[in-house]
């Protein structure tokens, strides 16, 4: 099961609704300090808080029976602290709304349908408010099948906690509070595989033996995580983890799965209560990378805020690998300041905060102004800078190009990025800049008037050398777009549908013009009135479809063009 959104209403700074997408392995939160972003990942976190609720208190039905009153613990949700203090005394009864939209896979569908004897399409929507009294949870879920699911709430709010785990580590990292997130991690794993032995007759009667039975587990921990933090801390020489002291027989009957003692042996050996907040963060980070997923504690979402803290940057470069690896088994969720963690593979997964107001990030300008950074500072450790003419080229190519495994790794690693020219006439401008920053520039435009226009304004004054830049070219015809090398069967239906136009594929595709004149004419002829502003819909829509469908994509004439251009690219960045 997966978190795909969360809508926040009324909590602390945030008054009005913003919507944060998590539709994405790692969603990165940006912005200024006192903006919201800390809020909104706060937000995620006391969703997460209030779902895990149901898996062990019973909520009481409210009368209509679609709805669950629930009891919220006052360190999670303080209506005083957390309801927006300026609205408080205007709305007393007011409350703070939380929706969430998950995503169920196919074998979860079907246990979904066994636990609560009601179907679902994949989608499961849900509302938590809360306020003075407590909180109120419902399903969401629109249409005829409403009825039915309002009388099958608690079951299905028992399915969800169960099917979803989460993890929180919080930016302030004091002794107590970063011993508790190790705590709880391992409280986690240990919990799954001593579950395994409660039916084993030695160990329900020989209590005395459990310190044995636990050892593997501790040791395999000791490693996984040693593994893990030595990549982050290369003086880390050992880690062990140690058996819980006894405090007599009534502490080994109700604690026999109590944290252990960590020891971290980085010159001198020492238990991790005595390490530094840096020390500290890094072991709750390597513990989360060393947990994995079960079927029993569901999917995991791991919320962190701010993980460069207490960091020396050179340590924060090795925690963005870190990360991006932990995002292939869990959702992840971090709020930064650091451009190192930026996500660079997929700029819309950075979520940029500006007056408790999140929005996609659109481009890597954007990302560097609300990271405060100047243009010579560079964003990132990025190499190279791919520069394309504008968004919706650098969607359709980033999924094109992501088609290679080698190129995937040069934008998760950092190597590469995308950046959009936003008109061929910069394009002088942008590579000063760039190579300003000491990054390389790669220039793919088209192969039309204006594409050669910026390539001339590129070489002028030997700005950019021939070897690194590249055009999209049709042979036989006078101009070419990217968009002219997309294979017709793939947009055109889904184009006339949502514009609404009834156009003439005939006449289209035996134009000679280039992409965007031809789909002007076909567009006028079809009897809609023209503006540009159509063009950007239209190239935002096949964009779309080529995000979806990279690998139909281009048309069989055009594949040796791409390949070819994404091969030499492949090795400017990696030269043979």
């Amino acid at each position: 099961m997966k978190l795909v959104s969360i809508e926040i209403e009324n909590y602390r700074s945030i008054q009005k609704k913003q919507i944060l997408n998590l539709d994405q392995p790692l969603t990165v939160i940006i912005g200024p300090n006192n903006e919201g972003k800390s809020n909104l990942l706060r937000a995620v976190v006391l969703a997460m808080k209030t779902i895990r609720y149901f898996r062990f208190d019973r909520p009481i039905p409210i009368k209509d029976s679609s709805k669950l009153r629930f009891r919220v613990i006052h360190e999670d949700y303080s209506w005083e602290s957390d309801f927006p203090r300026q609205f408080q005394s205007k709305n007393p009864e007011g409350e703070t709304i939380l929706r969430l939209e998950f995503r169920l896979n196919d074998k979860e569908r079907a246990d979904f349908k066994k636990r609560c004897a009601i179907a679902n399409n994949g989608v499961l929507p849900v509302e938590i408010t809360l306020g003075k009294e407590g909180g109120v949870f419902k399903v969401r879920k629109p249409g005829r099948g409403a009825g039915s699911y309002g009388k099958k709430t608690p079951n299905i709010a028992k399915f969800i906690s169960e099917h979803f785990e989460f993890q929180y580590i919080p930016a302030i990292r004091t002794e107590k509070l970063s011993l508790s997130v190790v705590e709880n991690l391992l409280d986690r794993e240990l919990e799954r595989e001593i579950s395994n032995l409660k039916s084993s007759k030695e160990y329900n009667d020989a209590i005395e033996t459990i310190s044995k039975i636990q050892q593997p587990i501790y040791d395999r921990l000791g490693k996984d995580i040693q593994e893990q933090i030595k990549k982050l801390l290369p003086s880390v020489r050992k880690v062990t983890i140690s058996q819980p002291k006894e405090r007599g027989r009534e502490y080994r009957y109700r604690s026999f799965i109590r944290t252990p003692e960590l020891i971290i042996d980085d010159g001198i050996a020492t238990s991790l209560e005595a390490k530094g907040d840096g020390i500290k963060s890094l072991t709750a980070i390597s513990l989360m990378r060393t947990s994995k997923n079960s079927q029993e504690s569901g999917d995991l979402v791991v919320a962190i805020e701010e993980p460069e803290s207490h960091l020396h940057p050179a340590a924060v470069r090795q925690l963005s690998g870190i990360i991006q690896e932990m995002s292939l088994e869990h959702q992840v969720v971090i709020t930064t300041h650091s451009p190192l963690l930026v996500a660079r593979s997929n700029l819309e997964a950075n979520i940029i905060v500006t007056k408790s107001k999140a929005s996609p990030a659109s481009s890597i300008k954007s990302i560097r102004d609300s990271l405060g950074i100047e243009m010579s500072d560079n964003l990132s450790v990025a190499e190279y800078v791919i520069l394309l003419e504008g968004k919706h080229d650098i969607r359709s190519v980033h999924s094109i190009f992501g088609r290679s495994q080698q190129f995937t790794k040069f934008l998760e690693k950092g190597k590469v990025v995308f950046d959009q020219l936003d008109g061929t006439g910069n394009v002088a401008y942008k590579i000063q800049n760039l190579r300003h920053s000491v990054a390389s520039p790669i220039l793919i435009v088209d192969g039309d008037k204006s594409g050669r226009d910026s390539v001339k304004k590129a070489e002028k004054d030997g700005a950019l050398e021939q070897k690194y830049m590249f055009s999209w070219n049709r042979p036989n015809f006078q101009e070419t777009e990217l968009e002219d090398l997309f294979d017709i069967d793939l947009y055109w239906n889904t184009l006339c549908e949502k514009l609404g136009a009834t156009l003439n594929r005939q006449n289209f595709e035996q134009s000679n013009e280039k992409w965007s004149d031809r789909f002007k004419k076909a567009y006028q002829v079809a009897g809609k009135p023209w503006a540009n502003s159509v063009e950007n819909d239209a190239k935002k829509i096949l964009a779309d479809l080529v995000s979806e469908n990279p690998d139909a994509a281009i048309k069989q004439e055009f594949k040796i063009l791409v390949d070819n251009i994404l091969s030499a690219v492949t090795r400017i960045i990696v030269p043979h």
